[in-house]
């Protein structure tokens, strides 16, 4: 996962590695004074991961929101990833609790690093062929939202978690090497 995740190939990662299908739109999606030209990489139960490669950096806050409006008129729900040469941007567009509006969800990963974090992520999203007959469009969005929906509590805990355990793992490193 972590190579395909490297090397940018998301259609094979979300098709081969995670079990999701083909995607309806097949086409670039349209979006209102931008340059960004969303893909549909992927498809489950009315989820869509769309990738939106940007050559100039990650865009600022406002055109993301024009990318989602836009991909909201060809799927209810969706998982956005800008990808930069250097990161990927991962977005979840949070619906609010009204169902009016939604919040962007953020999670930025450095492409020669995909971390614990996103990978134990698209876990949760992989589906086998055993779980087929039983999916629903509800059960997909659940597991998506409940992996993408993490607030910014959980990923600075889950930073700082990380920094003090390599600092714990460097200072164990030796202690088994004398046997």
């Amino acid at each position: 996962m972590s190579r395909l995740l490297q090397e940018g190939r998301f259609d094979a990662l979300f098709h081969r590695m995670l079990g999701w299908d083909n995607p309806k739109q097949q086409l670039p999606v349209d979006v209102t004074e931008s340059e960004l030209r969303p893909v549909a990489v992927a498809d489950k139960r009315g989820v869509t991961a769309w990738r939106v490669d940007c050559t100039d950096g990650l865009p600022k806050r406002s055109e993301q929101h024009r990318v989602v409006r836009a991909l909201k008129r060809h799927s209810r729900d969706q998982l956005v990833v800008f990808v930069t040469p250097d990161r990927h941007l991962w977005q979840w567009p949070e619906q609010r609790p009204s169902g009016v509006g939604y919040r962007l969800v953020d999670h930025e990963y450095p492409v020669q690093e995909p971390t614990e974090a996103l990978l134990q992520r698209l876990g949760q999203v992989r589906f086998t062929i055993q779980e087929e007959p039983r999916l629903t469009s509800s059960s997909v969005l659940t597991r998506v939202r409940r992996s993408f929906n993490a607030d910014k509590v959980t990923k600075s805990f889950y930073r700082e978690f990380q920094q003090h355990h390599k600092s714990f793992a460097a200072r164990v490193e030796g202690i088994g090497a004398g046997r």
